[in-house]
């Protein structure tokens, strides 16, 4: 139940984060809605999220996905279906929140945009929080080239130096 939770969190940070992080940023401020960064968005992307199992960090789990992004007012919204391992169908659906200056909030969190290309193709963003129960900092990679998003999530646990990857997103917009 914790790791469907997780992953369900895990889900609901990225589909959130890749259109903050990589469009609702560029125009510099504003509502996640403002301007037309967000535009190309709207649609179906297919993917994969790849993670390491919580249970004993060493498994690898691929997961396909399908996240579906619609306007909403001045924002945008989402819906994520993916199938758990054993054959659940999980549903995600959100809405994206605000951006502020250098800063941007999903749910709860606060992001901080420690670097970005000048084109916004790639972007490194960076948090703290816990991951399995100890304090770490997050990295969270984005590159966009075309129609793919790929999303990295390295973790480096306090104490360590070494980043290891929790998961990665892999995303491929739909034309059908």
């Amino acid at each position: 139940m914790i790791e469907k939770r997780i992953r369900r969190a895990t889900f609901w940070t990225w589909v959130c984060l890749i259109p903050l992080a990589t469009f609702g940023c560029a125009s510099g401020g504003g509502a996640a809605g403002a301007g037309s960064e967000l535009d190309f968005l709207v649609g179906t992307w297919s993917g994969v999220l790849e993670y390491l199992d919580y249970g004993d960090n060493q498994t690898r789990v691929e997961l396909p996905t399908e996240t579906t992004y619609r306007r909403d007012g001045s924002g945008l919204a989402y819906t994520t279906v993916f199938t758990e391992p054993n054959g659940s169908k999980i549903t995600d659906e959100g809405r994206l929140a605000r951006l502020t200056g250098n800063r941007f909030r999903v749910g709860n969190d606060v992001y901080d945009i420690a670097e970005k290309a000048s084109n916004g193709s790639s972007w490194r963003l960076t948090t703290r929080g816990t991951d399995n129960d100890r304090p770490a900092e997050f990295r969270l990679l984005i590159e966009r080239r075309g129609d793919a998003l790929v999303l990295r999530k390295e973790v480096i646990i306090d104490g360590t130096e070494e980043p290891f990857v929790r998961n990665e997103l892999r995303l491929t917009r739909r034309r059908d």
